[in-house]
């Protein structure tokens, strides 16, 4: 029995089956958190990308068509039932940063209205793995504001 304790031979295997349990959690952790950090980017992408498309000249009236649903973000959001809320927005404003009617006019010096088109884009993103003290779903959401001239 003596000889059984003193023998050293697979403590190495034991080490490692003990150790690979903690590095899987870490590694699906890492994996999950960039797979977050992505489809946060991608929806960020796609608001950056309809602001430009009204900015360049196209209808605020067929972002959702033209930008939103043909993306392939859009559906590979749709395919795994998740839902993508749009809301856009024309906003204008004065030099100083007042708020102002698109066809009103500004007073005092820098006397000229500001023309600004905001997308908002928010989903939701399911981790592989349900962490403690974080929600089974996680809100995201993808914000650009571009000026443009009249």
């Amino acid at each position: 029995m003596k000889r059984l304790f003193q023998c050293e031979r697979g403590i190495a295997a034991i080490e490692f089956a003990m150790i690979v349990p903690l590095l899987t959690l870490i590694l699906i952790g890492v994996v999950d958190y960039g797979m977050f950090i992505n489809q946060k980017m991608k929806l960020q992408d796609l608001a950056r990308t309809a602001t430009q498309y009204v900015v360049q000249g196209g209808s605020d009236a067929n972002v959702m068509a033209d930008v939103i649903q043909t993306s392939d973000f859009y559906n590979a959001a749709t395919a795994q039932g998740q839902v993508i809320t749009v809301t856009t927005a024309a906003q204008c404003e004065c030099a100083n940063g007042a708020s102002v009617s698109c066809t009103g006019t500004c007073t005092g010096i820098g006397n000229y209205v500001r023309h600004f088109y905001s997308a908002t884009l928010s989903s939701t993103y399911r981790p592989i793995f349900i962490y403690p003290g974080i929600s089974s779903s996680l809100n995201i959401t993808g914000y650009s504001r571009m000026q443009y001239s009249q």
